[in-house]
């Protein structure tokens, strides 16, 4: 049974929302703690430190959850930035996915501030906040 799960392709009957969530086991049973660059676009560096969160502006995205898909991501980025150039929006699509689906508790942060650079480690899941009635996670 263990290698079934860990090893065997999925079930070609399972629908697409259990195979993905199978996959997503996967990645997570084998991947060792990352780091990541975080660019400081929309939020100062300043208060995430003061805040102790590392955060992105999501005003306009529709609420995604943690561990949705690529394709999810990009459907609510799509429907909510239609305003943007196409870059800007796969340029949002990949922070937001890698925001809710991608960073994990336990991999580091690490962001550029003029000469300084501050290491964090993420402690929880991705969420929202509402932040002066703007969506930020």
């Amino acid at each position: 049974m263990a290698f079934a799960v860990t090893e065997q392709a999925p079930h070609p009957e399972w629908d697409k929302a259990t195979t993905e969530a199978l996959l997503r086991f996967r990645e997570a049973e084998s991947t060792p703690p990352r780091a990541w660059l975080v660019r400081s676009l929309q939020v100062p560096v300043q208060d995430w430190l003061d805040n102790h969160v590392v955060s992105l502006r999501a005003e306009y995205l529709g609420h995604v959850f943690p561990g949705a898909a690529l394709k999810d991501v990009r459907d609510e980025v799509e429907a909510g930035y239609p305003q943007e150039e196409y870059p800007e929006r796969q340029a949002l699509t990949a922070a937001f996915h890698a925001f809710l689906s991608r960073m994990r508790p336990e991999d580091s942060v690490v962001a550029l501030d003029g000469q300084h650079l501050h290491i964090g480690r993420i402690s929880s899941e991705a969420s929202y906040i509402n932040d002066d009635g703007k969506n930020t996670m």
